[in-house]
């Protein structure tokens, strides 16, 4: 059974939909009700921010980034999630009880390690010792049907090797209003494992975002 558990009703100019959002906070996992779909499988729930908190999301036989945040608009809040790097903003006749739910939940916070087991310390501090992270991870792009715009790939980080977790640092490039911005992120992938990162082209508007490995170090996650 889940430990903590939200339910509200989110509405944007489409209409409204049920939203459920389910914690176990020990193991950092959980069950989401994406408004206007079906229930869906969340691993390493994380905080990012009071009321900002991301997660892996079990998609067919893929994992999605999913980012959840309540902002503060001054005269009240509203609900922002992004699924595949794509925000979508909600209005909510509870958002004050969301927000405080999201701020209570007791979560590691990005960069943060979480001792698992004694094997996967001893994988961190153990054998192979010398063996370069960067070695082991990739970047892949693949048409997934429905998902991205125009068409484009989406972007998967894989790490190659047989045990280890690996935390990646991703950085992002794109270009707005003729000037070049960048960002990064880190991606905390186990071995033979993929997170997804990204779409190529994540909406109507045509905006590209280019990605690339920046750093990689193994880590105990």
């Amino acid at each position: 059974m889940p430990d903590q558990v939200f339910e509200t009703i989110l509405s944007d100019s489409n209409g409204s939909y049920p939203y459920r959002l389910a914690v176990n906070e020990k193991d950092r996992t959980g069950e989401m009700i994406i408004p206007g779909d079906k229930s869906y499988k969340l691993k390493t729930l994380r905080r990012l921010a009071q009321w900002k908190i991301d997660a892996w999301l079990m998609l067919n036989s893929i994992t999605l980034k999913c980012v959840v945040e309540l902002v503060d608009q001054g005269g009240g809040f509203i609900c922002v999630m992004s699924l595949a790097g794509s925000p979508r903003r909600y209005a909510t006749p509870d958002a004050k009880a969301f927000a405080d739910f999201l701020a209570a939940l007791k979560l590691p916070k990005r960069g943060e390690q979480v001792e698992d087991n004694e094997e996967s310390l001893s994988l961190l501090m153990g054998a192979n010792a010398d063996e370069d992270a960067r070695d082991y991870v990739v970047l892949e792009s693949r048409v997934v049907p429905n998902l991205c715009a125009f068409g484009s790939g989406y972007v998967f980080c894989k790490n190659r090797h047989a045990k280890r977790c690996i935390r990646v640092t991703i950085k992002t490039r794109w270009i707005y209003e003729g000037q070049q911005h960048s960002s990064y992120e880190d991606l905390f992938v186990r071995g033979r494992a993929e997170e997804g990162v990204g779409c190529v082209i994540p909406g109507p508007t045509g905006q590209r975002f280019d990605r690339e490995i920046h750093s990689a170090v193994f880590v105990n996650c």
